[in-house]
């Protein structure tokens, strides 16, 4: 699958990310580059695998904006 945040340590070439940083930017790039190739994906609405990967990129983004805000004094 492409467009999938590499996970398996297994698979040869794949990077395992591995700080929530990490996770963060891969998942926002995943998404970005489905979106510049995606015919359905629009601002309003997106087809499942681009929900898929947006829905992945805001939970990581929400988990790691809420841990910067909880490490803040």
């Amino acid at each position: 699958m492409p467009n999938s945040i590499p996970t398996d340590p297994a698979r040869k070439g794949d990077r395992v990310p591995d700080t929530l940083l990490d996770r963060y930017q891969t998942a926002r790039t995943v998404y970005r580059d489905h979106r510049g190739t995606c015919t359905t994906c629009t601002d309003a609405s997106r087809c499942p695998a681009g929900q898929r990967l947006f829905q992945s990129f805001a939970a990581l983004q929400d988990a790691y904006l809420t841990r910067q805000r909880s490490q803040r004094p």
